[in-house]
C-alpha cells in the first residue's frame, strides 16, 4: 500500500532523472526500486512521528491524527493482523 502511496512519487522522480541521464533499463530499475524503498521508509517514519512526535503535539495539540482520520498506517495494519 505504501509503495503505491508515497513510494510512487519517489519512483517516478527517479525514473524521470534516469530518462534525462539516458541510463539503461537495468540501472533505471535499480534506482527506481531504491527510490521507492526510501519513499516507503519516509512514510513509515512519518506515521511513527504522527503517533509519538513532539512536533505533532505542538502543531495539532494531540498525537495520532492519522488514526483519528481513519488512515491505514503500517501500525494499524500490524494491529489488525496481530491484534
Amino acid at each position: 500500500m505504501t509503495a503505491h502511496k508515497t513510494g510512487v512519487l519517489a519512483r517516478l522522480s527517479s525514473r524521470l532523472v534516469c530518462t534525462y541521464l539516458n541510463l539503461d533499463k537495468r540501472e533505471t530499475a535499480v534506482l527506481a526500486r531504491f527510490a521507492e524503498t526510501m519513499g516507503v521508509a519516509f512514510q513509515i517514519q512519518d506515521d511513527l512521528l504522527n503517533l509519538e512526535g513532539e512536533e505533532f503535539i505542538k502543531t495539532k495539540g494531540y498525537n495520532g491524527e492519522d488514526i483519528h482520520e481513519g488512515k491505514i498506517t503500517l501500525m494499524v495494519l500490524h494491529y489488525l493482523a496481530n491484534g
